[in-house]
C-alpha cells in the first residue's frame, strides 16, 4: 500500500473516531456538542466570483472530499459540492471555495482535521453593502448581517481559521474605487471583532486581469499588507474569464482557490516539509508533509558542527540545519520553510577544492512509480518525459498530481542534474570543472506539492524572489509585445536563402510578403549565419569549412566560434544597420561563443569560450 493511501486511510480513521467520540460534525446533520478544535472553518465572502460563476458540468459537480464540509442554506453541515453558494440559484456555479477547501485538507499535517466552508458571498454586491445593516436590493439580503448570522452558527461547530474574500467588480468606477480600501479595512476589523480573533487571516483575491477597469481595484490591493498584519493578496495572473470579461471560468476559479490555500497556509505558519540529519552516519532525509513523499541520501561519513537555527530570507521564514565534514573542508546546510513547499540545499568549500564536486543532495532512496519530465539539452530544449543530465529542472509526478521539482539554484550555466530518478537523483556541477576557489558555494532547490502547476509556480516564484526578479510586462519590448520571424535552427532561412536574390533581399521580400498579407511582423531574429566565425568547434575540432555546402563559402558560412561580431559583407553589404533600416522593424541578433583565435581575446578577459567578455582588470 502506497504512502498516499496509508495517509488517507489514517485520515479516514481519524474522522470516524471524531464522529464516534464527539458527534460534532455529520454530513447533512446537526451540531451535537461544543466547538471541535479539529474542525477548521473558513469564510467565503465577496460577490459573484467568490459565489462562483464557472459553468457547471457533471464532472465538476461530482468533485468532493468527504472531509470537506459546507454550511448549507438551512444551517446544516453537508459534504461540499459545486455549487457552494445559493444566493442566485440560476447563476451559481464553480467558484474558488471548493478547490480551496480541498487543498487545505490535502496539505494538512494533522490527518484528523476536517475543513468547513461557510458560503457568504452575494453576487453583484458593492463593498458598501458589506457594512453592518446595509441592504442589497438586488438579492433582498443584508450581506454583512446575514454573514454574521452564519458565522455565529459555524462557531458552534468548530474554529474559524480564516477568510477568503473576492469582491470589487461592482466598485470599479471613478466614484466608488477611491473609497474601496478604507471600507475593506473596516470590514476586516469588523469580522475579526465578531470572531474574537484580532489576527484572523484574511486573504483578498485580485479581480480578473482580463478586464482593464479591474485595475482600479487591483492596483490598490498591495496597500493591504502595508497597513494590516495577517493579511495576504493572491494573484489572478494567467486566469481566464468564461467569455463575459467578468467571471472566471471553472478551471481558473479552481486555480484561484488553490492560490488562496497556499496563501492561507503561509499565514497559518504551516511547515510543509520535515528534515532529519544523522550526525553519526551523514544520512539525511526529506519528507513532504503534503505528498508524503520521502527522499534520502548520505554524505557517506560522520558530520560535525551540527547546528539548527531559524532565520528569514527572500523566500520566507525557515529552519536550517548546518553541518561540516571532511575535516571542515566542506560545509552543507538544508533549510526548509514554514509557509512554502520549498527546501534549499547549500554546499560550500571554505578552502576551495581540486577535483570534481560531489553532488549534494545525492538522493539514493526516493518514492517508486514517479513519472519523470525534463528538458532536452539541444536546440530549443524540447520537453521530454525522461531525464536529461543537464542543468534542466527535473520534475517528478504521479497519477494523483503529487509533484516534486529538483533543480540547480545557482551556477545555472555549468550546473548538472544526474541520475535515473529511480536509484539516484543528484545535483552537482559539470565534471569538467576541477578547480574551485576558497569560499565557493552551490545551491539546489527542491519543491514538493500537490499539483504540477502549483509546484512549478512555487519553484519559479522562489527563484525569482532569491534573485530579485519579476515577470516583465507583456508589452515591455518587441519580443514580448509582437509576433516575430525567426531564422533560428530549423527555420527555412537558417543558413539558407534564395540564391537568385541573396540573403538580404530574401529576407526583405519575406517581410514584404507578410505585409502584403496583413500579417504583422514586429521584429526579425537573425541567427548565427550573419557574422564572421571560425571553422573550429568549442572543443577545438576543425570543421568541414562550411555550414551549408550548397552555398558560397566564407566566414559567415562556418559553424565555429565568434571571430568578429560584425555583419559579413557577403550577407549584408550595407552592414547590419543598413539592413535594419530597409527592413523597418527591430532586430534580435544571435551570438556564439568566443573562439580562442578571435581578436577579442586580446581586448577582453574571456571566460573560457563563453560569450561573456569583460574589460581587462574587471572580474564581474
Amino acid at each position: 500500500m502506497g504512502r498516499r493511501y496509508i495517509a488517507h486511510f489514517i485520515k479516514l480513521i481519524g474522522l470516524l473516531l471524531s464522529l464516534c467520540i464527539t458527534g460534532t460534525v455529520l454530513a447533512r446533520g446537526t451540531i451535537a456538542t461544543g466547538p471541535d478544535s479539529s474542525f477548521h472553518i473558513y469564510l467565503l465572502m465577496g460577490q459573484s466570483n467568490m459565489a462562483g460563476r464557472g459553468y457547471l458540468t457533471d464532472e465538476n459537480k461530482a468533485i468532493h472530499n468527504d472531509h470537506v464540509l459546507a454550511l448549507n442554506q438551512n444551517m446544516q453541515w453537508e459534504v461540499a459540492h459545486n455549487p457552494l453558494h445559493y444566493e442566485k440559484p440560476n447563476q451559481d456555479g464553480v467558484g474558488p471555495g471548493l478547490a480551496f477547501g480541498m487543498k487545505m485538507y490535502d496539505d494538512a499535517v494533522n490527518p484528523n482535521i476536517k475543513i468547513g466552508l461557510v458560503p457568504c458571498a452575494v453576487g453583484g454586491s458593492p463593498i458598501e453593502h458589506w457594512l453592518p445593516g446595509a441592504y442589497d436590493a438586488a438579492t433582498n439580503t443584508h450581506p454583512y448581517d446575514d454573514a454574521i448570522t452564519r458565522i455565529k452558527e459555524a462557531m458552534k461547530a468548530g474554529i474559524i481559521k480564516g477568510v477568503i474574500w473576492h469582491q470589487g467588480e461592482s466598485d470599479c468606477t471613478t466614484d466608488l474605487a477611491p473609497n474601496y480600501m478604507p471600507q475593506l479595512y473596516q470590514l476586516i476589523a469588523n469580522i475579526r471583532q465578531e470572531v474574537g480573533n484580532a489576527k484572523l487571516p484574511f486573504i483578498v483575491g485580485e479581480l480578473g486581469r482580463f478586464y482593464a477597469p479591474h485595475n482600479m481595484i487591483n492596483t490598490q490591493l498591495p496597500q493591504l499588507t502595508e497597513h494590516l498584519s495577517d493579511v495576504g493578496v493572491v494573484s489572478s495572473e494567467g486566469l481566464s474569464d468564461r467569455g463575459d470579461a467578468l467571471h472566471f471560468n471553472a478551471v481558473s476559479a479552481d486555480t484561484l482557490g488553490k492560490r488562496y490555500a497556499v496563501k492561507m497556509e503561509q499565514l497559518e505558519d504551516y511547515e510543509p516539509a520535515s528534515i532529519s540529519v544523522d550526525a553519526s552516519t551523514g544520512d539525511y532525509s526529506i519528507t513532504s508533509n503534503i505528498t508524503g513523499w520521502h527522499f534520502s541520501g548520505s554524505i557517506g561519513q560522520a558530520l560535525t558542527d551540527i547546528t539548527t537555527a531559524s532565520g528569514n530570507d527572500e523566500v520566507g521564514d525557515y529552519t536550517k540545519t548546518s553541518f561540516s565534514w571532511d575535516g571542515g573542508n566542506k560545509t552543507g546546510s538544508i533549510r526548509w520553510y514554514k509557509n512554502s513547499p520549498v527546501v534549499i540545499f547549500d554546499i560550500s568549500l571554505p578552502n576551495g577544492q581540486s577535483g570534481a564536486l560531489k553532488g549534494f543532495p545525492n538522493f539514493t532512496s526516493m518514492p517508486s512509480g514517479m513519472h519523470p519530465f525534463s528538458y532536452h539539452n539541444d536546440h530549443f530544449s524540447w520537453p521530454e518525459f525522461q531525464l536529461n543530465e543537464t542543468s534542466t529542472p527535473w520534475l517528478f509526478f504521479d497519477d494523483n498530481k503529487n509533484a516534486c521539482i529538483i533543480s540547480p539554484a545557482s551556477h545555472f550555466m555549468v550546473a548538472k542534474m544526474e541520475g535515473d530518478g529511480a536509484s539516484k537523483i543528484t545535483s552537482t556541477l559539470n565534471e569538467d570543472i576541477t578547480s574551485y576557489p576558497a569560499g565557493f558555494s552551490y545551491s539546489t532547490i527542491m519543491v514538493m506539492d500537490n499539483g504540477i502547476r502549483e509546484s512549478w509556480d512555487s519553484w519559479g516564484a522562489s527563484l525569482r524572489d532569491i534573485y530579485d526578479r519579476s515577470f516583465p510586462d507583456k508589452d515591455q519590448d518587441p519580443l514580448l509585445k509582437y509576433y516575430g520571424y525567426w531564422t533560428d535552427n530549423g527555420a527555412a532561412y537558417y543558413y539558407n536563402y534564395d540564391t537568385n536574390l541573396g540573403y538580404e533581399q530574401t529576407l526583405l521580400n519575406l517581410k514584404k510578403y507578410y505585409d502584403d498579407n496583413d500579417i504583422p511582423i514586429g521584429y526579425m531574429q537573425l541567427d548565427s549565419w550573419w557574422y564572421e566565425k571560425s571553422n573550429y568547434s568549442a572543443t577545438g575540432v576543425k570543421g568541414p569549412g562550411y555550414k551549408n555546402s550548397k552555398l558560397p563559402t566564407g566566414a559567415w558560412n562556418l559553424y565555429g566560434g565568434l571571430m568578429d561580431y560584425v555583419a559579413d559583407p557577403f550577407v549584408f553589404p550595407d552592414e547590419l544597420k543598413g539592413f535594419q533600416g530597409k527592413l523597418g522593424v527591430p532586430l534580435v541578433t544571435h551570438n556564439r561563443w568566443v573562439d580562442p583565435r578571435s581578436p577579442y581575446n586580446e581586448q577582453y578577459q574571456v571566460s573560457g569560450i563563453m560569450s561573456l567578455i569583460l574589460p581587462f582588470g574587471k572580474t564581474s
